[in-house]
């Protein structure tokens, strides 16, 4: 719990540089940010956290990704991050796949509705 708490933190300090490098500078972030770096990378490793030990049932390992993917079938038809990042042929590994997803979810303004979407249903979570 200890190390869960640590990313948290880190993760809300992080947002808080960004919206205060956002307001004091008035221009848009983008992907040259420091802060927008650090918060993907920070992000990712939550959702990656003790996901070591998931596999499927045929062994394979399962990643934040899969989880993305299956808690937003059952909350909508198809969301629009996850069909855009599947039509991308050049992305092989769940995890590109779900830095993609993270990238248009923050460009399009999505992250928190689709990240709560998922953790809405427990039944998605693993």
């Amino acid at each position: 719990e200890g190390e869960l708490n640590r990313v948290i933190k880190d993760l809300q300090k992080t947002v808080a540089e960004l919206k205060c490098s956002y307001q004091e500078q008035n221009v848009p972030v983008t992907d040259g940010s420091r802060e927008l770096h650090s918060l993907c990378a920070q992000l990712e490793f939550l959702l990656q956290f003790d996901l070591k030990e998931k596999r499927s049932f045929f062994g394979q390992r399962k990643d934040y990704w899969d989880f993305l993917c299956q808690g937003l079938a059952r909350c909508r038809q198809e969301h629009e991050g996850i069909h855009f990042v599947t039509s991308l042929d050049k992305l092989k590994t769940p995890v590109g796949r779900g830095r993609a997803f993270l990238r248009y979810c923050l460009v399009h303004r999505q992250l928190a509705e689709s990240l709560q979407l998922c953790l809405l249903d427990p039944e998605s979570l693993w």
